[in-house]
């Protein structure tokens, strides 16, 4: 019959089962640009939720807010504020247009992959191309390609890795 604010993951980490009037203190996560020696918290109310950022936003209101703000590195504190100069809003439209950057440039790679390949083809297909000029340009094709490659890998790894999403809460 107590009040107790439910065991809840809120997607990095899991918060337990809290009695209310109670803050709970956790580690913070061990990721770039964050101290695992600092804590995050939450804290949970005297009606056995817990408690939002914003009072206003009912979707909120039922999740709760776990506060990490203590945990990042004081040059992340400083780009946030600089992310979240103006509002959050704004700070929202600037992950967004980040993100689709990110796609475009991908897809710039791609191309620029696919581009390399057919030429390295040509180089190794025609006879008569086999010189001390394009050899020189075979492998700086190569050199390319596997710049490229690298690229690609490690934006492939953070999409399906860590997950797409540049948002910062």
């Amino acid at each position: 019959g107590e009040l107790w604010c439910n065991a809840t993951w809120d997607q990095i980490l899991c918060w337990p089962p809290t009695p209310p009037d109670t803050q709970v203190l956790l580690p913070c996560p061990p990721y770039k640009g964050v101290d695992p020696t600092k804590h995050a918290h939450r804290r949970c109310t005297s009606q056995g939720m817990w408690q939002s950022r914003w009072p206003s936003n009912p979707g909120e209101v039922k999740q709760g807010w776990s506060n990490y703000t203590r945990c990042f590195i004081p040059e992340m504190k400083e780009l946030m504020d600089q992310l979240y100069a103006t509002s959050e809003e704004d700070a929202k439209l600037k992950l967004h247009v980040a993100e689709k950057g990110r796609i475009i440039e991908m897809i710039g790679l791609s191309i620029s992959l696919a581009s390399i390949l057919i030429s390295l083809l040509i180089f190794s297909h025609f006879r008569s191309l086999q010189n001390t000029r394009t050899r020189i340009h075979w492998h700086l094709f190569v050199a390319m390609k596997i710049q490229l490659l690298i690229r690609l890998t490690l934006y492939i790894d953070q999409y399906i890795v860590r997950g797409w999403t540049l948002s910062i809460t």
